[in-house]
Order: C-alpha cells, then structure tokens, then sequence
C-alpha cells in the first residue's frame, strides 16, 4: 500500500463479495444510501463496459479483480468520497489477493455467506467459488431488505467510528 497523506488517512474500500445471488449489490446500495461520500465501483457493470476484452478464465477474473482495485483507488485518489464500496463475487484466493495487493487504501471486506453454492445461478463461478476466510464483517442471511439495511447501519457504524490505527482484524463481525 501507498504512503497515504493525512488527507486520505481515513478513506477505506468496502469490498462485498460473494456468490452470484447473495446480496451484495442490495448491501452496497443500503450502504450508499448512508454514506453521501462514497462512491460505488459495480463488477458486472465493470465487467460488462470495461472489461470487456475479459473472459472467465481464472487468469482474467484475477485480472478483473486488480482493475476493480484500480478503479476504486482512483475514486478515493480524486474524487471528495471518502469510501469505495466494491461489489462483486472475487470468487478465488487469489483474485481476492489480486485485489487486496492493488489496493492503495484499507480494505473492509464484507463476506455475503447467504446462500449455498448450490442455490448460486452460475455452474462455472459456483464450482470455483472458495469462500473467504478473512473478512471485517460476515453477513450470514437475511429475510428482508429492512433486515439487510440494519446490516448497512451496522457496517457504517463500525466505519465511522474507527480510528487511523484501527486494526481490520479486531473489527471482524458476524452479521
């Protein structure tokens, strides 16, 4: 990571990850919706306008990954957002390395353990799909969106109050 100025000390990535069909995109809006300084870097909207040029192949999915990072560093390098949040499946070890490793700022992930590999609507993502082990926060189901947008408040809190210093380890919460 970059030597960050006292300026964007507190600017952070939200990465939401997960199978295809768990939540992520509802999260990352509810989350919008309570942060009016962050922007939003989408991976089907990426991938479908940006990375076109992009296949499946693990090679490109880590490929995609890096560029999800390069992008939301560039919204937090200039632009007035003070987080990023990031959805999309980052469904490997190493895609989510690849993202971590090009990331210039802190990166909170949130894990959408909603549903079974089974109930995923993608055969090619859902066979590959290795679920995180080391994440900031783990949001293991919800009922209704109300239920999902206290996850938000939840989420934002533990943003809005942490320190420069504040280690991502001891924020790790099950949702």
């Amino acid at each position: 990571m970059k030597k960050l100025n006292a300026k964007h000390k507190k600017r952070a990535i939200v990465l939401i990850q997960g199978l295809p069909g768990s939540g992520k995109t509802t999260l990352a809006r509810a989350l919008l919706d309570l942060m009016p300084t962050a922007s939003l870097v989408n991976g089907d909207f990426v991938r479908e306008n940006i990375n076109r040029d992009l296949t499946f192949s693990i090679a490109h999915r880590i490929e995609h990954a890096r560029r999800m990072a390069e992008i939301s560093n560039l919204t937090l390098n200039y632009g007035a957002n003070d987080h990023c949040v990031v959805d999309f499946v980052c469904p490997t070890a190493a895609t989510r390395k690849a993202f971590l490793n090009a990331a210039d700022y802190p990166v909170y992930t949130v894990f959408m353990n909603t549903i079974t590999a089974d109930e995923s609507r993608f055969s090619d993502t859902r066979n590959m799909y290795d679920a995180p082990t080391d994440y900031a926060f783990r949001v293991s189901g919800y009922k209704t969106i109300e239920e999902l947008k206290h996850v938000a408040r939840t989420i934002h809190l533990a943003l809005m109050n942490r320190s420069s210093n504040f280690s991502v380890t001891r924020l790790r919460r099950s949702l």
